[in-house]
């Protein structure tokens, strides 16, 4: 699962591509109204997307929905990381509601630029944090 990054954020559109030209199965998340993520899955990134709630674009409502625990991988976005994982979002709370669902061992990756990484960020009882942190 991997999702479509803002402009301000580490651009994903390459690695949906290239994932989708390997023939990998590609999950992206849909917002709900109810804030919760529905990871759905795409096979054209021009096609199967549209933009959502925030202005991000995530797929489409008809395309297919995937369970949780069929995604072995998740890239996750954040606004900061720090150097034990913590992942602090946009406090909507999306992700960390979502992470908390996964199966034990789903393996969960925060993309970043460097400048995002801290020593130390604040973790609320909510807050889920990341299998590992990569940066440009």
């Amino acid at each position: 699962m991997l999702f479509a990054s803002k402009n301000t954020e580490v651009n994903t559109y390459k690695m949906i591509d290239g994932a989708l030209e390997m023939g990998k199965g590609v999950v992206l998340p849909r917002c709900t109204s109810r804030g919760t993520l529905v990871p759905r899955q795409i096979r054209n990134r021009h096609k199967d997307l549209e933009k959502g709630a925030y202005g991000v674009y995530e797929p489409r409502r008809h395309k297919h929905p995937v369970r949780p625990d069929k995604i072995g991988l998740i890239v996750v976005p954040g606004v900061a990381f720090d150097t034990k994982k913590t992942r602090i979002g946009r406090g909507k709370g999306y992700y960390d509601r979502f992470l908390k669902k996964l199966p034990p061992g789903t393996i969960t990756i925060g993309l970043a630029f460097k400048f995002q990484i801290l020593v130390n960020l604040p973790k609320d009882s909510h807050d889920i944090s990341v299998s590992k942190v990569i940066t440009d």
